[in-house]
């Protein structure tokens, strides 16, 4: 799959020009190598986006670590190559949401001759002080796209995303969603290489076009405090509840590289429920998973509830 890692490293630098672009920040790349393999990792730390990182690496081993053999006990021992692609924005801007995107590649060689290949990935959007309309047009967009191949990818992608990106101890949704695969195999090995690709640009043109229609909002300094205290959330998922996290940690990978989709900053302030109580109880609406998809339904319930 060599022209899956030339088209990752070429999204890499796509995604890392429209950070410095839209928020006039820097993004360093640093490459390195380790006994399992060898990346590109870019990051930026700067003034109007917090923290992103936009990674590329390709990690191989002598046996599949056990986030992923659970999946595949039949291949537990077999060498395996993943290739990936992660991109995670934290904008210091609270009215522009934390967004999270990442594609990989797995091949496992099961014998001298044959190989075992899937895909996985996705992508999901965590607003803070959510658009309806970028929501509306982050999953109708995304839907339209899907159906494009398959009118099934949707419905079921956008299930797996709610149900992943759940926090079971705090009984809520991390964020509004978008799509989630994995264990992703279709006609053959190049078809679904590119779909998988083709999802990193749709994220890349929804997201960026949202930051330019938000990164002049002002805000408040309550409101940013708000934003850090839902960062908490965020943490918390990543931290124990991350298949990605997981399969790096086990997999024995570069920890900079694992770590680097936490925010900066974050606050965990006691009750904090209670102390932004109007800003909380208007983003739990958007929490709850609904068809965003379905425009003319979605808008009539949101005139009703909120407007």
């Amino acid at each position: 799959m060599d022209n899956f890692q030339k088209e990752a490293l070429r999204l890499q630098e796509v995604c890392a020009h429209q950070i410095e672009h839209l928020f006039g920040d820097k993004v360093i790349f640093d490459n390195w190598t380790s006994e399992l393999g060898y990346g590109r990792t870019g990051h930026c730390q700067g003034r109007l986006m917090e923290k992103a990182g936009v990674s590329v690496s390709v990690i191989q081993g002598d046996s599949l670590p056990p986030t992923a053999s659970l999946r595949h006990p039949d291949l537990s021992a077999k060498s395996f190559k993943v290739t990936g692609l992660s991109v995670i924005l934290h904008p210091y801007n609270p009215k522009i949401p934390t967004a999270h995107m990442n594609i990989r590649c797995f091949q496992v060689q099961k014998n001298s001759k044959e190989e075992s290949y899937w895909f996985g990935g996705g992508f999901d959007l965590t607003p803070y002080f959510p658009n309806a309309q970028q929501i509306i047009r982050w999953h109708a967009r995304t839907k339209n796209f899907l159906d494009g191949f398959d009118q099934s990818f949707y419905p079921l992608w956008k299930k797996d995303c709610d149900d992943y990106f759940y926090l079971k101890h705090r009984k809520e949704a991390r964020g509004i969603g978008g799509i989630f695969f994995d264990d992703f195999v279709w006609d053959n090995q190049e078809k679904a290489a590119s779909l998988v690709l083709s999802v990193a640009t749709l994220f890349m043109e929804l997201y960026f076009g949202f930051v330019k229609e938000s990164k002049e909002s002002t805000f408040t300094a309550l409101e940013k405090d708000f934003q850090l205290w839902r960062r908490g959330r965020y943490v918390e998922f990543n931290l124990l509840q991350d298949r990605g996290t997981l399969f790096g940690l086990q997999s024995k990978g570069r920890i900079e590289s694992i770590l680097i989709s936490l925010p900066p900053l974050t606050k965990w302030i006691y009750e904090g429920s209670l102390h932004f109580k109007e800003y909380n109880d208007r983003l739990n609406y958007f929490l709850k998973p609904r068809n965003w998809a379905d425009i003319d339904a979605i808008e009539l319930k949101l005139n009703k509830d909120i407007a």
